[in-house]
């Protein structure tokens, strides 16, 4: 994964080394949390850029993918641990509050300049 993101940066398709390593800090902030969350992240990321590549996508397409793949499940940083890391069915209440992860996950990347006028083209109020 390090590899991959440095090469994309080599070519052009990440704006920043900072980049870079601002994904690196998130996806080691989402393995300390939990490492399933944290494999199923890499997993999303590299699939998704396989697949992305496989449709003839622009390289830049692709790498948007790719990271929104690797950030797809930031949200779950702000869900308790009582529920993230619950075995077993969740309650309805608590479904609800995992529920919420997509919009924490916006909110803690929305702020980031380079994802934003990058990677993403939606509008704060794309997310509920």
């Amino acid at each position: 994964m390090i590899k991959l993101l440095a090469t994309l940066q080599r070519n052009g398709f990440l704006p920043t080394h900072q980049t870079i390593e601002t994904i690196q800090s998130f996806l080691l902030a989402i393995q300390a949390r939990d490492a399933y969350t944290h494999r199923h992240s890499v997993n999303v990321g590299y699939y998704s850029w396989m697949i992305a590549k496989h449709m003839g996508l622009e390289e830049s397409h692709s790498t948007a993918i790719y990271i929104g793949g690797l950030l797809h499940d930031i949200g779950k940083l702000g869900i308790p641990d009582s529920i993230l890391l619950k075995e077993g069915v969740l309650t309805a209440d608590e479904y609800l509050i995992m529920k919420k992860h997509p919009s924490i996950g916006h909110d803690i990347v929305k702020g980031i300049t380079a994802f934003l006028s990058r990677f993403f083209d939606c509008k704060d109020d794309a997310i509920p």
